[in-house]
């Protein structure tokens, strides 16, 4: 993946503040989905590194931008979930041990204008893109606060990341 192949990204949690950086950036607050360019929440492991994820917060996977999270959710949908209906792409995907499956399934059928028995492969390229932005909103996607990693301006707090950062940077340079 050219430049982001030898980017990686950390998250942590510093004086109640979620934070997740790459060295370049730090995202500060927010929904977990926005800190880690991860519109649907997408696990950590192969599927998420062949499709460009640069880390972990642990459990869910940070990419090096928005767009790369997105691309990575619709490829998920159209790809791995292509043959299921909504609902059990839904369901496979937010499983009834997290979420609320059939408020999930109910609020992305209302936002797409399609039924929960529609076949993801028979998705338009637009209905495609609602779908994505629709996991999106109910994923959370609340922005927070967006930091250059040298920004002198940061906050407090957020500049003691920026030295946490430098330092493990020193140790393992």
């Amino acid at each position: 993946m050219g430049e982001t192949s030898s980017r990686t990204a950390q998250s942590g949690l510093l004086e109640g503040q979620r934070w997740t950086s790459d060295g370049v950036w730090i995202n500060v607050g927010g929904d977990r989905n926005w800190r880690n360019h991860n519109p649907g929440n997408l696990e950590d492991g192969d599927f998420a590194r062949k499709h460009g994820a640069i880390g972990s917060d642990g459990r869910f996977a940070i990419f090096p931008d928005y767009k790369t999270g997105k691309k990575a959710l619709i490829s998920l949908l159209t790809e791995a979930y292509r043959a299921l209906t909504v609902a059990d792409a839904i369901e496979r995907f937010a499983p009834s041990i997290e979420n609320d499956v059939p408020a999930y399934t109910q609020f992305i059928s209302n936002q797409c204008r399609v039924s929960p028995d529609t076949l993801l492969s028979n998705l338009s390229a637009d209905e495609q893109e609602l779908l994505a932005a629709a996991i999106e909103r109910f994923e959370g996607g609340h922005s927070g606060v967006r930091y250059n990693i040298d920004d002198p301006g940061a906050p407090e707090s957020v500049a003691q990341i920026q030295e946490l950062l430098r330092t493990q940077s020193t140790a393992q340079g």
